[in-house]
């Protein structure tokens, strides 16, 4: 199977925790780590022994050949981040809230069948025990 390149986009907190999700998927590779803080993804690459980092997130689609990305930003540049690595020919995990309003949403969703790259919104709870037993209880 193809090793899959994946890019972080956003190095705070809930970054880590994308991190340790990619560490654990075998075939999964981060190429890259993105963040508007050089220091903090410097810090993040050191950290997880990631090579390349970039302050700017639309150099690192240009640079790096990503299968994947994870928006994990602040909310305001869920959508406008989403929609350059989806263009960019990436799969999209992105963080909740999806967009700050509802066309944003409509947006993503079009750019994503466009492109026929995949849009996931990060709902994990939806995986949790409690909300398959309700959707086994409602089915």
């Amino acid at each position: 199977m193809k090793e899959l390149n994946a890019g972080i986009i956003g190095a705070g907190t809930i970054s880590h925790c994308h991190m340790e999700a990619y560490r654990k998927i075998p075939g999964v590779r981060i190429a890259a780590v993105c963040d508007i803080n050089e220091e903090r993804a410097k810090q993040f690459c050191l950290k997880y022994g990631v090579s390349r980092y970039y302050t700017d997130h639309r150099r690192m689609l240009e640079a790096e050949k990503l299968d994947t990305v994870s928006v994990v930003t602040w909310n305001s540049a869920h959508a406008p981040i989403t929609i350059d690595a989806l263009n960019a020919g990436a799969h999209v995990l992105c963080e909740k809230p999806l967009a700050m309003n509802a066309h944003e949403a409509s947006e993503m969703q079009r750019v994503s069948q466009a492109t026929g790259k995949l849009l996931m919104p990060g709902f994990c709870t939806r995986y949790e025990e409690g909300a398959r037993l309700l959707k086994a209880i409602a089915n």
